[in-house]
């Protein structure tokens, strides 16, 4: 059996730490520097057929600084200008630790759901969710209209169904015995890259197998 060979996507979300301290270094606090790299991975999915995978790692990077000096600027004009370390103050203007993990729970889930896609159906809708048109889609990919029809489509039912199932906890049965195997360090190779992807969209997983541990 043969190991699948791994994704971009999941080599730049394991890239995330190194993003995360990339931004802080152009960001008045450590909200807004996830803030950054959130909107960076945000622009990756829609734009994801323009970036080749050898560079996408550093065309991120630099989306990532990029967004994180912008936010940083917006920051500084609601302050009326001046350099201050947010961190070291309460900022009552965003939303809480609470609201900030639910949404990024959110955000992974719908990465999750996109990864297990079939490649086809993944491609049409992050070409759809850029603004591309049927007939651009159809002159991009090269497919018939038929092709995007049932893509988008089957796409669209195949997506809300993953991300009902990860928000219902449904697929939390299915990992439960690779947990214990991802805590003893036993877990094939070949199961990682899911169960990742899932533990990054389920904190009841996360919380399991900080338990196991």
């Amino acid at each position: 059996m043969t190991t699948p060979p791994v994704s971009p996507l999941h080599r730049l979300r394991d890239a995330r730490p190194g993003l995360v301290r990339l931004a802080r270094r152009h960001s008045l606090c450590a909200s807004d520097a996830d803030d950054a790299v959130q909107r960076a991975f945000e622009i990756l999915l829609r734009r994801s057929e323009r970036v080749h995978p050898a560079t996408a790692l550093s065309w991120l990077r630099t989306v990532v600084k990029h967004e994180a000096m912008a936010i940083r600027a917006s920051r500084l004009r609601l302050l009326g200008g001046g350099d201050e370390e947010l961190d070291a103050r309460e900022a009552v203007e965003v939303p809480g630790p609470s609201e900030r993990a639910t949404e990024r729970e959110r955000a992974h889930r719908a990465l999750a759901a996109l990864a297990t896609l079939k490649r086809d159906e993944a491609r049409a809708l992050v070409l759809q969710a850029a603004g591309r048109t049927y007939a651009e889609i159809e002159a991009e990919t090269g497919w018939s209209h038929t092709k995007v029809n049932r893509a988008l489509t089957e796409g669209r039912a195949a997506f809300r169904t993953l991300v009902s199932a990860l928000e219902a906890g449904d697929e939390c049965a299915r990992h439960a015995p690779l947990l214990r195997a991802l805590a003893r360090g036993r877990a094939p190779a070949d199961a990682v890259l899911g169960l990742r992807a899932h533990l990054r969209a389920c904190g009841a997983c996360r919380a399991r197998l900080a338990e196991l541990r």
